[in-house]
């Protein structure tokens, strides 16, 4: 594998974080799309049906080939002079049990067309509640990422160049994608001039480095401000490992 083809690999493999935290977005956005037609068309059921009070006649129990639960909740009530018997429901909470009395909405168009008035508006807004956490979950980080990368790049445009030295490489354990920890590379730079050392942290990477402890490293920096600068975390031109696989 030639150097710059190792390159492309290891940064498609490091925007791997980003790629997740968009699939979340999206999964939240999706959610909330079908949480508001879910609100629009409960509301539209709710301004023609009618109500009245059923009983709970039978809750069915299975138990999928993953273990989990499921329940089917059936009703029993009268509408319009006329008994409906074990009519299902299509909602279930643990509170339930057979012969409670349970709020009912009832098409009077089509009376075995029901819902409960509880569980019509707990479906959409937990729907709601969940596309707003997935959506705030994946594009917080995916736009902070997306902040630092053009930052980034920015300052490894107009930047100034620190020719740094490796100090160690450690494992975020802090941070995991896909049940794998990402990498940090710290460095030094000593200005002889001011007598100074300082200190920098890269990015998460995903993939091992290709940097030892004592190897050089490019380190771009505000000159105005050294507290705004990015690490090169791209691999030396000459790696020390050479990856065929």
């Amino acid at each position: 594998m030639t150097n710059s083809s190792r390159k492309r690999s290891l940064k498609r493999k490091n925007a791997t974080p980003l790629f997740i935290f968009l699939i979340f977005g999206l999964a939240g956005a999706a959610m909330l799309i079908g949480g508001f037609l879910l609100m629009r068309s409960s509301i539209r059921f709710q301004n023609i049906a009618v109500e009245v009070t059923g009983t709970i006649s039978d809750i069915e129990s299975r138990r999928g080939s993953d273990g989990d639960v499921s329940h089917s909740t059936f009703v029993s009530y009268s509408y319009n002079g006329r008994d409906y018997d074990n009519i299902p429901l299509g909602y279930y909470n643990s509170g339930m049990h057979v012969g409670k009395d349970i709020l009912l909405l009832v098409d009077p168009g089509a009376p075995t067309h029901i819902a409960s008035k509880s569980g019509d508006t707990f479906a959409y807004v937990m729907l709601l509640a969940m596309g707003l956490l997935f959506l705030l979950l994946g594009f917080i980080p995916t736009t902070g990422m997306l902040k630092n990368s053009i930052k980034g790049k920015k300052l490894m445009q107009t930047g100034q160049l620190l020719q740094a030295t490796v100090d160690r490489i450690d494992q975020n354990y802090s941070v995991s994608y896909n049940r794998r920890h990402p990498y940090l590379i710290y460095c030094t730079y000593y200005d002889a001039y001011k007598d100074v050392t300082y200190r920098f942290k890269s990015r998460n990477v995903m993939v091992e480095p290709g940097y030892a402890p004592g190897d050089p490293i490019e380190v771009y920096v505000d000159p105005d401000d050294y507290s705004k600068y990015v690490v090169n975390t791209d691999p030396p031109a000459n790696p020390k490992v050479i990856d065929y696989t």
